[in-house]
């Protein structure tokens, strides 16, 4: 699935791709994937439904003051509030602080993914006392150290409550979720 929107609070237009086992197919999507930034000013979300299940993903970032860095979690370390998985993930680095916790794209062991896009005009529920209210830019920290995949996220959302990031640089988000 292509998920885009260009327009503040603008619906996603969804276009189902199906399966891309022609060579020559992919031998143009690599031709043309450098030139996608140049001619859309949005997020983009790919999944290749085949037997080698790619995705790839865009974000629409404008000016930032920070760098992106790569980072590991073993499990079990420093966990928001479970510790079951480990996993690798893009994060920020400004001047000279890598703020592990706030994760724009990662991978757990267990093939889980998650990854943070820019949606202008988001909007996050009040707090609500009866559920676990987690700062909206610990999502992906979440997700990739207490899930192993989409089923049991949806079960756990249940119990949580995403609320405005205190991160200016997750106030415009969503999110895209994927497991193996």
């Amino acid at each position: 699935q292509v998920g885009i929107s260009n327009q503040p609070g603008a619906a996603a237009e969804l276009l189902m791709v199906g399966p891309l086992k022609s060579s020559t197919v992919m031998r143009r999507l690599l031709h043309i994937a450098p030139l996608w930034p140049l001619f859309v000013d949005a997020c983009s979300n790919f999944a290749m439904e085949n037997e080698y299940v790619i995705s790839a993903r865009t974000e629409d970032l404008g000016p930032v003051d920070y760098e992106f860095v790569m980072v590991t979690k073993p499990k079990g370390d420093r966990c928001l509030r479970s510790c079951r998985q480990g996993y690798a993930a893009i994060v920020a680095e400004k001047e000279g602080t890598i703020q592990d916790t706030q994760i724009k794209a990662g991978l757990n062991d267990a093939g889980l993914s998650c990854d943070k896009q820019t949606l202008l005009g988001s909007q996050y529920p009040a707090r609500n006392e009866s559920l676990d209210n987690i700062d909206a830019a610990l999502l992906c920290q979440w997700a990739l150290e207490g899930y192993s995949s989409i089923a049991d996220l949806k079960s756990a959302l249940q119990g949580v409550n995403f609320v405005t990031p205190k991160e200016p640089m997750f106030l415009d988000g969503h999110w895209v979720l994927r497991d193996a």
